[in-house]
């Protein structure tokens, strides 16, 4: 585990929402996967180094705001605070960035939508074609 995941850890525990390092762990793990299979399916390099960039440079955004958050004393609540709306920020930014790796659920069942009529329309051709009087 590293820093990052126990700083995440912690900062959720201390909300009320606790959550297992190990979990964070695995999740960043399935993040880093899905994203890995990406970057190697696109035969694009240009984009995939756009991609990688942006994503590099979020993380770090982020990863240096718990580094700060950490560091400032926990009486100086107004900078802390600030400092989380920052981390949130490049956690939001993150995860829109992350999303153009896996089409959304509704990009799922729209796709699965047009294969369902696709199949519908090759069985009523071949119906069609069974029935024709020679």
């Amino acid at each position: 585990m590293s820093y990052t995941q126990r700083q995440i850890s912690d900062a959720l525990t201390a909300r009320g929402y606790p959550v297992a390092q190990q979990t964070i762990a695995d999740d960043l793990k399935i993040l880093r996967q899905r994203n890995a299979k990406w970057l190697d399916q696109d035969s694009d390099f240009e984009m995939r180094s756009m991609f990688k960039e942006i994503v590099d440079k979020i993380g770090k955004v982020e990863n240096e705001g718990w580094t700060l958050y950490y560091n400032t004393p926990s009486e100086n609540f107004a900078l802390r605070s600030q400092i989380l709306m920052g981390i949130l920020k490049a956690i939001v930014a993150e995860a829109k960035a992350l999303q153009l790796t896996w089409p959304t659920l509704t990009e799922l069942w729209i796709l699965d939508q047009i294969r369902k009529a696709e199949d519908l329309h090759e069985q009523i051709r071949q119906l069609i074609n069974a029935n024709r009087l020679p």
